[in-house]
């Protein structure tokens, strides 16, 4: 799965070691479609959104809104797109709780007081503190489970194991620690609970009957899916999510989970005292509001599935945001996209707004070009040559770059790994959309000073936008890859020009 590598920090120039980014079909079941207003939504609020998102320069991929379970917009800033489907980071937790929810629904799992060692026999002599765990402490991330060695665990070849050898940190219930490792032996629960692998249960149980048809989700070496993230899914899909729990687990007269199940999961559980949200936490992975009517699924780089049951409301964001505006969408939801709710009845026809509407969505559909800044003479100097680069982690061998005076593309020769690619970067601001083997990336560069060429690399369905900085010097190369969502640390990368 391309997730695995974009973690793992793994990054062939974006493409040529990209690993799964699988193919968008059609889902076998579709939104009906609404104009906002027949929704008692104004088409003016949603396109001040999206105006204000463009404004922030904030790198949002996507916001998909439904009432009253119709589609009344599908905004897919370029050159992401709606129906692709997009890694959801910490929202996979979710899609985890409601599998557990289905398993005790159907009486694999006895209920959430059951022991959590029921399902690992394995461990031999298990602390008391171990033997006193049960699938609550793990939905609630209560469990005193150690949770600080993230790198240790998913890169184990038995992570199950793994974390199963780690000291615990105290008696469960423990205080609220946000734990991935509390979420990927639920993973492991579900597929040892119905003798199904995890994937399977959720393709039969969940995805299916949800109409979702496209989706992929990386596994750790036991073939266990990676509880804690990892998940992709189109946004249009993961709102499917949001509208089923807001119709208390039923979708299309099926139960899908309990309404009971959905109840106690968006409800307050433990009061979240640490991960940074200043909410409280129902079942995993279900953030509340106190003082809001609203309950929220959140990943890093800025992934929100946000439900509004009195306004029967759901508003799903993907995006590929750093930590200093990972809260932007939440933001844009209080701030545009509720008072945007008008009534509980459809609103008159509004040609004005949903002609500023249409023109907000074709703004980030088709952007415009900037202006083509001059070439450093650097770019002259280097345009055409071949560069030889030192033995890398990312297997990259040669490269070369084409560049022209007042031209809005460079082109770039990439060999590595076996593979030869021409890809195009945009040098007017416009991403360039390749398509390479396993999925499709979109590049733009700029000139930083003489010297200094930053790529954005964009893998469609990916929660980062990686930055390429190449420094030229003495018919050298230096080359550092940095991930401003997940923090990936430079790699450097050197090489020479012939």
């Amino acid at each position: 799965m391309y997730t695995r590598w974009l973690r793992r920090f793994v990054f062939l120039f974006v493409f040529l070691i990209l690993a799964g980014a699988a193919a968008a079909r059609p889902s076998s079941w579709e939104w009906p479609l609404s104009t906002p207003e027949e929704q008692g939504i104004d088409s003016s609020g949603l396109a001040k959104m999206i105006d204000v998102a463009r404004q922030m320069g904030t790198n949002l991929h996507s916001v998909v809104i439904v009432r009253n379970g119709h589609l009344i917009l599908d905004a897919s800033f370029f050159p992401n797109n709606s129906s692709t489907p997009h890694e959801l980071a910490s929202v996979t937790k979710t899609i985890v709780g409601t599998l557990v929810g289905i398993a005790i629904d159907r009486g694999d799992i006895e209920g959430v007081d059951q022991p959590v060692l029921d399902f690992f026999p394995e461990v031999s002599a298990p602390s008391p503190e171990q033997r006193a765990m049960t699938i609550k402490h793990l939905l609630t991330m209560t469990s005193g489970l150690q949770c600080g060695d993230y790198a240790g665990w998913i890169a184990s070849p038995d992570s199950v194991a793994y974390i199963w050898a780690q000291p615990m940190s105290s008696q469960p219930p423990a205080p609220f620690h946000y734990c991935g490792q509390d979420s990927h032996l639920l993973s492991a629960i579900v597929s040892r609970a119905t003798g199904m692998p995890t994937q399977e249960f959720a393709r039969a149980y969940l995805f299916e009957p949800l109409g979702i048809s496209e989706w992929t989700w990386a596994t750790d070496p036991q073939g266990i899916p990676i509880g804690e993230s990892r998940l992709a899914l189109s946004p249009l899909d993961v709102a499917k999510i949001g509208q089923l729990y807001l119709q208390e687990g039923q979708w299309n007269g099926q139960q899908i989970v309990s309404a009971n199940w959905v109840e106690a999961a968006t409800r307050i559980q433990v009061v979240a005292s640490q991960g940074g949200t200043g909410q409280d936490f129902g079942y995993h992975a279900w953030w509340m509001r106190p003082d809001k009517d609203v309950y929220m699924a959140i990943g890093s780089g800025g992934q929100f599935i946000i439900v509004t049951p009195s306004e029967k409301l759901v508003t799903v964001f993907t995006a590929g945001l750093d930590e200093s505006d990972g809260s932007a969408p939440n933001g844009l939801y209080n701030s545009a996209v509720l008072p945007a709710v008008l009534s509980d009845d459809p609103l008159p026809p509004n040609p004005e707004g949903a002609a500023a509407l249409q023109a907000q969505l074709d703004a980030i559909t088709y952007p415009a070009p900037g202006e083509i800044p001059p070439l450093p003479k650097l770019a002259v100097a280097i345009s055409g040559h071949l560069f030889n680069l030192e033995a890398n982690a990312q297997g990259w061998e040669t490269f070369t770059l084409e560049f022209g005076e007042g031209v809005d593309t460079a082109l770039l020769y990439l060999t590595g790994n076996g593979e030869e690619v021409l890809a195009f970067i945009g040098m007017d601001g416009v991403y360039r959309l390749n398509t390479i083997p396993g999925g499709t990336v979109a590049l733009r560069g700029r000139w930083r000073g003489e010297d200094r060429l930053w790529i954005d690399a964009q893998v469609i369905g990916a929660a980062s936008t990686y930055e390429i900085r190449l420094q030229f010097k003495d018919q050298g190369v230096s080359i550092s890859i940095v991930d401003p969502v997940f923090g990936v640390g430079n790699e450097s990368i050197t090489g020479t020009m012939e």
